[in-house]
């Protein structure tokens, strides 16, 4: 099961969300398992995007985050672009991470997001996920283990 189907699973069994909005840069590349610092990361019932300006679009689009992820040039703001998804999808409340995101952004995330609710509690969700590591990351935590390993054995003869 991937993180996004993960995501979803846990989306549906907390039963507050219609989707979820991630800024957190650590979150984003957790879900979608690309690297960038600007833009956003939508997951619906129906669709999961990520949002990139034009500095990230083709690295976004060759990486392993478009088998699951439609990638998207916004031709307007990011949060404009969220509402247009968002309406579109037909959501009525949003759950953004709380742990993270500045008071100030969370309240004009009202504004924009005319309509829908939007919460605190994506923090919580995606950070119980993060808790439990996949084969993948098991096998990457081994392999960076046996690089430290091999450096302190290098380092010890000197």
């Amino acid at each position: 099961m991937t993180h996004l189907e993960r995501l979803r699973a846990a989306m549906v069994s907390d039963g507050r969300f219609d989707a979820l909005l991630i800024t957190s840069e650590i979150n984003q590349r957790y879900l979608t398992g690309f690297n960038y610092t600007d833009g956003l990361v939508l997951v619906t019932a129906q669709r999961a995007c990520l949002l990139a300006d034009f500095r990230y679009i083709e690295a976004a689009k060759a990486s392993r985050a478009a088998s699951e992820f439609e990638i998207i040039m916004p031709d307007c703001s990011m949060s404009e672009m969220a509402r247009r998804i968002f309406s579109d999808c037909g959501v009525k409340c949003i759950g953004v991470e709380e742990a993270t995101l500045a008071l100030r952004v969370f309240e004009s995330y009202k504004g924009v997001f005319d309509g829908c609710e939007v919460v605190g509690g994506a923090s919580a969700i995606i950070d119980t996920l993060r808790e439990y590591k996949d084969a993948e990351e098991m096998a990457s935590i081994a392999k960076a283990q046996r690089i430290a390993d091999a450096a302190f054995s290098h380092i010890v003869e000197f």
